[in-house]
């Protein structure tokens, strides 16, 4: 199975140098890392939003240029811990399945239900599926920092038949690398928390 990366960046040159030895290590057929207005703009970027546009609209814009039967969604903030880190995912992708970290915890907390999800950093799928389910919602992009976006996108997911499944993946996430922390990390808690509930309500009255 051809398998293609799609990664968002906006700035953090002090990444390059592990992300691109974990994607040697991992030989994907297809690279889109996409530029998210960076400045200064990278070189080594398949795509460029000139204004930053947000880690789901960067997404869609990847997975737009995608060629490759399967997608796996990858943060720049990684290092490899095994030389099998992308073949784990060509050997378990199919139709109908999203793989990777699962999680059941509070942030995927729901009037006390815990929602399962796809930790949204190596995020894997057939190329059919992620189009099919729209791509990521940008919605959850105008509050700054993406967070519950990976939420949303495997909720959407189950309400349309697919299943989740555990990955964990031979990568290393060095984790709140460009997330930010402080305000903008406190407003986007604030602001995308209860939109993944509103959405929850609406997709179960739905029903």
């Amino acid at each position: 199975m051809s398998i293609a990366i799609v990664t968002p960046w906006r700035d953090h040159p002090e990444l390059v140098e592990e992300f691109f030895s974990a994607i040697e290590v991992g030989k994907p057929d297809q690279l889109i890392v996409v530029d998210d207005g960076s400045s200064p703009a990278l070189g080594f970027a398949a795509h460029r939003l000139d204004t930053p546009s947000g880690f789901c609209a960067a997404s869609n814009a990847g997975l737009a240029l995608v060629e490759c039967e399967a997608v796996v969604f990858l943060n720049n903030d990684i290092a490899a811990l095994r030389e099998s880190c992308l073949q784990e995912y060509r050997d378990r992708i199919q139709s109908g399945v999203i793989i990777g970290p699962l999680r059941y915890d509070a942030h995927g907390n729901v009037d006390g239900v815990q929602y399962p999800y796809v930790d949204g950093w190596a995020m894997g799928m057939t190329t059919a599926d992620a189009r099919r389910l729209g791509g990521w919602d940008e919605t959850y992009d105008q509050a700054g920092p993406a967070y519950f976006s990976d939420n949303a996108f495997s909720f959407q997911a189950r309400m349309n038949g697919m299943t989740l499944r555990e990955l964990r993946p031979g990568l290393r996430h060095k984790g709140g690398q460009t997330g930010g922390r402080g305000e903008a990390f406190e407003n986007a808690i604030r602001t995308n928390q209860p939109l993944f509930a509103r959405q929850v309500h609406d997709a179960l009255r739905a029903e």
